[in-house]
């Protein structure tokens, strides 16, 4: 029973925050916002503050689904910016829109298997993307 208990609460954590915050790490790096440490810990807890307001009202499959959907756009967007930029400069492409493809494949991934566990590799992605940048910008 425990064991079930951790994985509903891991998945609930990749879907709910993982995902988000590995899109705004995404959209702040395209912008270069370069966002302070406690702003990110107040984006985490409003995530996770959206989260159980979803789940009482009994709309959490809605939400999530809204998440993957604004996830998807948000990585579509700032592969655009990122291919725009480097075409301005006459930069090579083949890394940052290999990894952002990846990132879109397996966010669309998870729209076809929603009820599997599979979301659960977007919430290590999503920490080590954001503990990565989190580091390096500290």
């Amino acid at each position: 029973m425990v064991s079930f208990e951790v994985a509903i609460l891991g998945y609930n954590l990749s879907v709910f925050v993982g995902l988000p915050m590995l899109a705004l790490t995404l959209l702040d790096l395209s912008f270069s916002w370069r966002w302070q440490k406690a702003t990110w810990g107040r984006i985490f807890l409003a995530l996770a503050a959206m989260f159980e307001v979803m789940r009482r009202a009994d709309v959490g499959n809605n939400y999530a689904k809204f998440i993957f959907i604004a996830c998807i756009i948000t990585l579509l967007f700032v592969l655009f910016k990122i291919v725009k930029h480097a075409l301005k400069n006459n930069q090579s492409l083949k890394k940052s829109t290999a990894l952002l493809g990846v990132c879109l494949m397996l966010m669309a991934a998870s729209l076809w298997s929603f009820n599997t566990a599979f979301a659960l590799v977007w919430h290590g992605l999503g920490l080590l993307v954001l503990g990565g940048y989190l580091y390096l910008s500290a």
